[in-house]
């Protein structure tokens, strides 16, 4: 979660000027890599998740991002609407419990929505686009060729 809310942070110049990306930095320091990836810890985190300190830094860290976030027009503006229920409310990568995100194209989708699914419909419209320019250009080719 704290990953997907840093990236929205990295890509929100008001994050920046608000110092709000200096603040998540300064919550987990010296532990940026708790949301620059999400396969690295350190002993002291496994020590600190035993005791729930770590817990208790993250849900610091997730909060901070989340006012920014839900406060920021630039940051609440980038969720996605789900194209399978079309709710115009936005979904967003970082609720983690309610929502999906295909692995190829990184729509997300409800995932109440996404659960019947068996391909991603925004892949499907890729890969069509993708062949229908293929086609496309093999006639011209093709058409050239003859003049």
């Amino acid at each position: 979660q704290l990953t997907y809310l840093s990236a929205y942070l990295t890509a929100c110049s008001r994050a920046g000027q608000e110092g709000v990306k200096v603040a998540l930095a300064e919550a987990v320091w010296p532990r940026e890599y708790l949301y620059t990836g999400t396969d690295m810890y350190s002993l002291r985190d496994m020590e600190q998740l035993y005791t729930g300190e770590l817990i208790t830094t993250l849900t610091t860290a997730v909060g901070l991002c989340m006012k920014h976030v839900s406060s920021c027009l630039v940051c609440s503006g980038r969720g996605f609407i789900c194209e399978l229920c079309k709710d115009r409310r936005p979904v967003y990568p970082f609720n983690l419990d309610t929502s999906s995100q295909c692995s190829e194209c990184l729509t997300v989708f409800h995932s109440s929505c996404a659960a019947g699914l068996s391909t991603c419909p925004k892949c499907e419209r890729l890969e069509a686009r993708s062949l229908n320019w293929h086609v496309t250009n093999s006639k011209l080719a093709r058409e050239t060729a003859g003049s």
